[in-house]
């Protein structure tokens, strides 16, 4: 997700590229840096949200430790600068409370409210909104809403 940081509007976003290592599906860090290099700006911040520290499974666990490691990685080599947000931080202020198992539609909610015209689609045959997309935009309005 990439905000204007003088009006927070959507510059563009896309879901994180993956790649198939080991038979494992990871992160494409080249990918990645290549959607961001394309916006022909630097980056003012970049946020990643921070790995939970538990998960359903060792495969989540190892799978968002490494993509956070990888994106962290790549901002310290190209100087970008970077903030890692925990999801309790933006959630509190971007949701407010919602019933316990309901985050996707609550941010769902919230994003509309924001951006009522958005679909949040993945790609243009996509039929559904996408929640990862939802989620980097919430993360992105949060960090812009500090700032401003």
């Amino acid at each position: 997700m990439a905000l204007d940081t003088a009006d927070g509007s959507i510059i563009g976003y896309t879901t994180l590229p993956q790649h198939r290592v080991h038979k494992k599906t990871e992160l494409d860090i080249a990918g990645f840096c290549d959607w961001v290099i394309d916006l022909d700006e630097i980056p003012e911040l970049v946020a990643v949200e921070m790995p939970l520290s538990f998960a359903r499974s060792s495969q989540a666990m190892r799978s968002m430790a490494l993509c956070y490691g990888q994106l962290h990685g790549v901002c310290v080599g190209l100087q970008w600068p970077h903030r890692g947000i925990f999801v309790r931080e933006w959630q509190k202020k971007m949701l407010g409370k919602f019933p316990k198992g309901t985050s996707k539609e609550a941010a769902f909610k919230a994003a509309q409210k924001l951006e009522p015209d958005e679909l949040w689609l993945k790609s243009e045959y996509a039929k559904t909104p996408h929640d990862g997309i939802i989620d980097a935009y919430l993360i992105a309005r949060y960090v812009w809403s500090e700032n401003n």
